[in-house]
């Protein structure tokens, strides 16, 4: 898998949610009333926008993720069939691996999307609030002061912009964290097919690879070194071990290669 080929691909996710937090934005500033009943009607129209996200996100996840689990296997097979080690069909396990993996990330994506729900939720409350408070103390909400609560909607909208929630709850540019989330998806189903194709091989040692380019200090210090996947080869670091450390974290490049004790120079 190229670094080319998992840009084009994660960007064409990033693009269904760029599209789609311009049509809510759209929705949230053209609000006139700026009463409870249209907001609640707003927000029913969010929701739908982010319907047609799932159903564009689904079938994303579906093939990329697949496609990333098959190259990580497919290149354990190629480094191994160069050692004369033959060719090996996926086992059942593999594919159920293959689907639990699609299903989690897509979970992770939908629970991360109620932030946009959320944040739409939030963006229309201040403007009612505004207004009530424009009638309480002045006796009335002219064409001026809606003209003027519009205007705060949409500094509002360009000042924040429109969140999502990762599991710490931690808020997010919605398009930027799209992004980051299916590169990382990518990356760690990759990995996820490297490991799971040699644990079928009886394959236990791994080496992390390196990169020029990385600037994580922690990833720096793994690079090259050989980790037991299961723990059960002595002398080893674990595989968990190096996940513990914070190597493999979100926009990560490194991956696991097959490593062949008798095999020297194998960096």
């Amino acid at each position: 898998m190229t670094q080319k080929d998992l840009i084009k691909r994660t960007r064409l996710f990033s693009s269904f949610f760029e599209l789609s937090v311009r049509k809510i934005k759209t929705k949230l500033t053209q609000a006139e009333k700026f009463s409870l009943v249209e907001k609640r009607r707003i927000l029913r129209e969010v929701d739908s926008v982010l319907n047609d996200l799932v159903d564009r996100t689904d079938p994303w996840f579906e093939k990329n993720l697949k496609y990333a689990y098959k190259e990580g296997s497919s290149d354990v097979d190629g480094y191994l069939k160069r050692i004369g080690v033959k060719s090996m069909k996926y086992t059942p396990y593999e594919i159920q691996s293959i689907e639990n993996l699609v299903g989690n990330s897509s979970l992770l994506m939908n629970e991360a999307l109620s932030g946009i729900h959320r944040s739409s939720s939030n963006v229309l409350s201040k403007a009612i609030k505004y207004k009530l408070q424009t009638i309480i103390s002045e006796g009335r909400a002219d064409g001026k002061t809606l003209k003027e609560i519009k205007g705060t909607v949409a500094n509002y909208l360009n000042e924040k912009s429109i969140f999502l929630l990762d599991t710490a709850g931690r808020k997010w540019d919605a398009t930027k964290y799209s992004e980051l989330f299916a590169r990382t998806e990518m990356m760690n189903t990759y990995n996820q097919g490297a490991v799971n194709r040699m644990l079928t091989r009886e394959q236990d040692l791994a080496q992390i690879t390196s990169y020029p380019s990385c600037e994580c200090d922690i990833c720096k210090a793994w690079e090259g070194v050989v980790v037991s996947l299961t723990g059960k080869t002595e002398g080893y670091p674990t595989m968990d071990d190096a996940y513990n450390a914070g190597v493999f974290h979100p926009n990560c490049k490194h991956r696991f290669r097959p490593y062949i004790e008798d095999i020297p120079d194998q960096e």
